[in-house]
């Protein structure tokens, strides 16, 4: 279970979104996907295997962003005024708009 209940996750999420590339404030980013791969083009033997890979790494993805937006707003609201952007792209490569 996480440490958050899921109103909190939401305000974090929304909390971060700036930092998504591109996004706008309060404009969800999501990665750019193909319109869909032609499973037809494999071998019949791995076609299920590759679209389940597909969709168990989607959600890894989905899950490690997630994480990393929680553990990002709980620090963020530890570091003194002033600092959050200088630590963000120090450790990170970052700016509060990245």
């Amino acid at each position: 279970m996480l440490p958050y209940s899921q109103l909190e996750c939401d305000r974090i999420h929304r909390s971060i979104a700036p930092l998504s590339i591109g996004a706008t404030p309060g404009e969800r980013e999501t990665l750019p996907v193909q319109a869909g791969f032609d499973y037809g083009s494999l071998p019949a033997e791995i076609r299920g295997e590759a679209k389940s890979a597909a969709n168990e790494i989607k959600s890894l993805m989905s899950h490690t962003i997630v994480d990393v937006g929680t553990a990002l707003a709980r620090i963020k609201e530890r570091i003194p005024h002033g600092q959050w952007a200088k630590w963000l792209l120090a450790e990170f490569g970052l700016t509060q708009r990245s």
